[in-house]
């Protein structure tokens, strides 16, 4: 693969990486918003992360903890975001990717924008 088409492939991988945490992180917040009131993250006892500022296994392991976010994923896609977690290591640190990796995350991606994307749409319309 040419140097030219392997910097898109990872230009794209990064902003499908970006997308994913960003959306998993609103997901997050806007589920528990709805549970417990607009300033759950200040109660502890709900969440012990700083949820800005965790990294990408953390988010699925918050996912993975809570019924009341797992539920929007099959078991299947939850262990495609676990798998993820090191294509993204990968992504973040600069080393290249292969094909079968880069489909992972174009197939993580997909899972996220179905299970996540059409909540925070309605979020951002109410």
């Amino acid at each position: 693969m040419s140097t030219k088409l392997n910097i898109e492939k990872m230009c794209q991988a990064y902003r499908l990486l970006y997308t994913i945490e960003t959306m998993l992180r609103e997901y997050i917040d806007e589920t528990f918003t709805k549970q417990h009131g607009l300033y759950w993250y200040h109660r502890p006892s709900i969440l012990k992360i700083n949820l800005p500022n965790c990294r990408y296994i953390e988010l699925i392991h918050i996912i993975r903890k809570f019924s009341s976010l797992n539920a929007a994923f099959t078991d299947y896609q939850l262990e495609e975001l676990t798998r993820l977690n090191k294509v993204r290591n990968k992504v973040c640190h600069m080393q290249h990717i292969s094909d079968e990796e880069y489909s992972l995350l174009v197939s993580c991606y997909l899972s996220v924008l179905k299970c996540c994307g059409d909540r925070l749409k309605m979020k951002s319309t109410s």
